[in-house]
């Protein structure tokens, strides 16, 4: 299926005061966003793309990270190639978000709030863009457009995301798979493919709390503003694989080349603990389709839904918030514990410059009780302030303001 440019309704950042939304580190191309009931940081990894990390929804943790660490790319006869491409060494403008490098809009589609990130990368002939979608429902989609031609053959683009789930904390997560009646648990590490269960339907679960994240095939509607969209409609030949965490560089940075899938598989348990879970697409691209149609495949992250609100109290102000100005372009902030009925989830940081300013923007979702803000300018005053928030997403009064001035 062939998608024309959608009749979206784009609301770009100078209509909406998308300031208000993210903060960003030009320098470091990193920042934090809070959006409707969402908020995450993210940053432009050397090797793996976009990165998002510490994910929440309503005040519920569901990932600690997920990124891209590569891209394997097969080509018919072995025409070129084959690939192990690498995101996010060389960023390029993009057309649909004011030629920035790091996309960040709203709009519009179906009647659904939508809210993207995502960057745009050329490699050789290849034009990529990695991107993240969230809704303001609760969805969540990764997805990879691409383009252009290496060689004039057919190949097979094979996207990769690491995702790295932490539902409600780091531990206690099991992966479960659909069997047309039930959630099975996968009690070991396991490469799968991704339609072998019904319904495509895989689960990422906490076992203490019951909250859980459901890994379904991407959305085929998401399109590039003024270009012609291809997306994957078949996922009979994506891939799933179950890993036990491991914080090590080799999980993250990927140097295997382009004939390993996901290694690390070595049949250890994965149940009630730190889980990984990878997502390989297959995105395949005719040579009869040219180097001007964009080709996409994504796939689709759904949390549970929200329990029924019953805690509608507020957690207390934050105080004794402090801010000391540090050499190299650094503030330190710390402050003292808020207290809530069911416990404090975490703090919005909260940031303006100038001497009187009023226009606080947050810059980050801190969970513990201090905050390095590495992303000022030097001789620039700067006023902070913070408030708690808690599992039922309830927002407490801000703490005082400080102020500081950078050096």
């Amino acid at each position: 299926m062939r998608v024309k440019l959608p009749l979206l309704k784009l609301l770009f950042a100078a209509q909406l005061g998308m300031a208000a939304l993210a903060a960003i580190d030009a320098r470091a191309q990193s920042g934090t966003v809070g959006w409707n009931s969402w908020s995450f940081n993210f940053h432009v990894g050397a090797t793996d793309g976009l990165v998002l990390t510490q994910i929440y929804y309503q005040g519920h943790k569901l990932l600690d990270q997920i990124s891209m660490p590569v891209i394997r790319v097969f080509y018919q006869n072995n025409a070129c190639g084959p690939f192990a491409d690498l995101l996010g060494g060389t960023l390029s403008p993009i057309p649909w978000a004011n030629n920035a490098t790091i996309a960040q809009r709203q709009f519009t589609l179906d009647g659904r709030l939508w809210y993207e990130i995502g960057i745009r990368d050329m490699l050789g002939n290849y034009d990529l863009y990695q991107v993240y979608y969230l809704s303001s429902d609760g969805l969540f989609d990764a997805h990879l457009y691409s383009k252009g031609l290496q060689c004039n053959v057919d190949h097979v683009h094979y996207p990769s995301w690491r995702i790295d789930f932490d539902v409600d904390g780091a531990n206690n997560d099991v992966i479960e798979h659909f069997d047309g009646t039930n959630f099975q648990i996968n009690p070991t590490e396991f490469n799968a493919n991704a339609a072998s269960v019904i319904d495509h339907r895989w689960r990422v679960r906490d076992l203490v709390t019951g909250r859980y994240v459901d890994v379904l095939p991407g959305f085929s509607g998401f399109t590039i503003p003024g270009g012609t969209t291809a997306p994957v409609t078949d996922y009979t030949r994506n891939t799933v694989f179950g890993r036990l965490f491991k914080d090590i560089d080799a999980e993250y940075y990927w140097s295997y080349g382009p004939n390993t899938q996901v290694p690390f598989n070595q049949g250890e348990s994965i149940y009630n603990t730190d889980l990984v879970l990878w997502y390989e697409g297959y995105m395949p691209h005719l040579a009869s389709d040219g180097s001007g149609l964009w080709h996409s495949i994504g796939v689709r992250l759904a949390p549970s839904p929200a329990p029924p609100v019953t805690d509608t109290t507020r957690p207390s102000a934050p105080f004794n918030l402090t801010a000391t100005a540090l050499s190299g372009r650094r503030v330190s902030l710390t402050w003292r514990a808020a207290t809530d009925n069911v416990e404090v989830t975490g703090y919005r940081l909260e940031r303006c410059q100038g001497a009187n300013c009023t226009d606080f923007v947050q810059i980050a979702a801190p969970a513990a009780l201090n905050f390095l803000d590495t992303t000022v300018s030097a001789d620039k005053t700067y006023r902070y302030r913070v408030r708690a928030f808690d599992p039922a997403a309830n927002l407490g009064p801000y703490s005082n303001i400080v102020s500081a001035r950078a050096r």
